[in-house]
């Protein structure tokens, strides 16, 4: 009785176990969920981070290529300064008016070029500040993946513990059930040795009365 006492606490020891081992498991496919979607969003901002580097990059490029047209038509208007004033009094005024409109045409084109250059500073800048956000960003959940690896190596740390104890807990059942088996084949043994001797006696005692007469027997026979 004691044995199967044993036996039963066992088996609602394993049964608690396994359903702690089942939250555990939860908890563990969870962690690893959010692990899964957390570093799926860093490597979407990582790549966000590298194509507003290629952008700025590409811009920085145009820059450069605005300032060497820039510096390349100063330079032009330089050298030819003296031949075009030299014309606006020597030639008609057809040709004043052809210097003129020249004139008008680098000052549009150095205005144009000025606002482009404006326009691509601003847009850098405004990418830069966007990549200090992401970058921030991808910080912050790095180190909340960090956090949520540390938890889910803890889960991991206790489910093997559990694990442990379950495995424990299924020897002691196994072990437990063992004794109980051998404990009713013994119990059937000793049953059925304690039959054969109350059989025994009762042979005996039913031979015993075969030979003794009973008292009314004896009183008869006076």
């Amino acid at each position: 009785a004691q044995t199967q006492e044993l036996l039963n606490a066992t088996r609602n020891s394993q049964q608690t176990t396994l359903s702690e081992l089942r939250i555990i498991n939860k908890q563990i496919a969870f962690k690893e969920e959010l692990l899964m979607n957390m570093n799926s969003q860093i490597r979407e901002t990582e790549r966000q981070i590298n194509q507003n580097k290629k952008e700025i990059d590409e811009l920085q490029a145009d820059l450069d290529r605005l300032k060497k047209e820039f510096v390349e038509m100063v330079r032009y208007a330089y050298k030819n300064r003296k031949k075009e004033y030299n014309a606006m009094y020597l030639f008609s005024s057809d040709s004043y008016s052809q210097a003129y409109r020249r004139m008008k045409y680098i000052e549009q084109y150095t205005a144009n070029r000025t606002r482009k250059a404006k326009e691509i500073v601003k847009i850098q800048e405004e990418l830069n500040e966007q990549n200090l956000v992401l970058v921030k960003n991808v910080a912050s959940k790095k180190e909340l993946v960090a956090n949520f690896d540390k938890e889910k190596q803890q889960f991991l740390e206790v489910k093997q513990h559990q694990q442990e104890v379950l495995n424990k807990i299924k020897e002691d059942k196994e072990s437990l059930q063992k004794k109980l088996e051998q404990q009713k084949v013994e119990q059937e043994r000793i049953a059925a040795a304690i039959r054969a001797e109350i059989e025994k006696e009762l042979a005996k005692s039913r031979k015993n009365n075969t030979f003794q007469l009973s008292p009314e027997a004896k009183l008869a026979s006076t």
